[in-house]
C-alpha cells in the first residue's frame, strides 16, 4: 500500500497572520483520520522566535537542519 506524508511547515507569526492555512489544514486532517496510510504533521506554530527565521518564511541554517531532523524523526516513529 502506498504511504502519503504532508506537513505544513513552521511559519513566522507574520506569515500566519497574513494566509489562513486552517481550511488546508482541517482538510488533510479528515484525510489522515479516513484513510490510515495518509499522514499530516502540523508544525506551522512550533516555531516562536522571529529570529530564526531567514526570511518571513524561510529557517536560518541552524533551524533548517533541527526542523529537517524534526521531521525526520515524525515520518519514521
Amino acid at each position: 500500500m502506498m504511504q502519503s506524508t504532508s506537513f505544513s511547515s513552521p511559519a513566522n507569526k507574520k506569515r500566519l497572520k497574513n494566509i489562513d492555512y486552517s481550511e488546508f489544514k482541517i482538510g488533510l486532517k479528515q484525510l489522515s483520520k479516513l484513510y490510515p496510510n495518509i499522514h499530516f504533521y502540523d508544525f506551522s506554530n512550533t516555531i516562536k522566535e522571529r529570529n530564526l527565521f531567514y526570511y518571513a518564511n524561510h529557517f536560518n541554517y541552524n533551524v533548517a537542519i533541527k526542523f529537517s531532523e524534526t521531521l525526520r524523526d515524525s515520518i519514521q516513529n
